[in-house]
């Protein structure tokens, strides 16, 4: 996990985690239901890595 600032909105930021993890082992929704139930879950902004080909 990553920390860091996010400009949204224009002037605006908010502080974003940035998660990396294996989709051969776990799914997003997984990682997603975890959060909820740890009641830290926000959003989701999906990212794909450019070294994978695909679009970042």
């Amino acid at each position: 996990m990553e920390k860091a600032w996010q400009r949204y909105e224009g002037d605006k930021f908010r502080e974003i985690n940035r998660v990396s993890y294996d989709p051969q082992q776990v799914g997003l929704k997984q990682l997603e239901d975890w959060l909820k139930e740890a009641r830290t879950y926000r959003d989701t902004v999906e990212n794909h890595l450019p070294d994978k080909g695909e679009p970042k």
